[in-house]
């Protein structure tokens, strides 16, 4: 399996090399942030193409409904941010999903070295340990 960007997470880059029966993209649907261990949420909020969604990041509330939190916990309430800014992420020649970044000359492109990212489900983490 070649993994372009690996984010030191085995569930992370699992969820970014599952493109095999990967849902197309919809308004509404989730997308997850894949980071380095750190796994941020988003909603997508327009679909440009098969191939081009934007979205933008949720806000996330520890979930104090749960009892008293303990470092370590992940219990988390995400709340769609319409408003928030919009981020456009694009499918790679490999066929993964990335953050899309504009190049010197304005143009949006996606490359190894892009931000992952997951579509169609939402799976946050946050990594106690920093």
């Amino acid at each position: 399996m070649n993994l372009t960007k690996p984010t030191n997470s085995l569930q992370s880059n699992i969820m970014h090399a599952s493109v095999k029966g990967a849902p197309v993209p919809e308004v509404g649907m989730g997308v997850t942030i894949l980071m380095w261990t750190d796994r941020y949420v988003g909603t997508i909020v327009k679909v440009g193409s098969e191939k081009e969604i934007h979205f933008t990041q949720d806000t996330t509330v520890a979930d104090k409904s749960k009892g008293e939190l303990q470092m370590g916990h992940q219990e988390w309430i995400h709340t769609p941010n319409p408003n928030g800014p919009v981020r456009i992420g694009r499918k790679g020649r490999d066929g993964r999903w990335y953050i899309a970044r504009k190049t010197a000359t304005g143009r949006l492109s996606v490359s190894k070295d892009c931000t992952p990212l997951a579509v169609g489900f939402k799976n946050y983490n946050h990594d106690w340990s920093f």
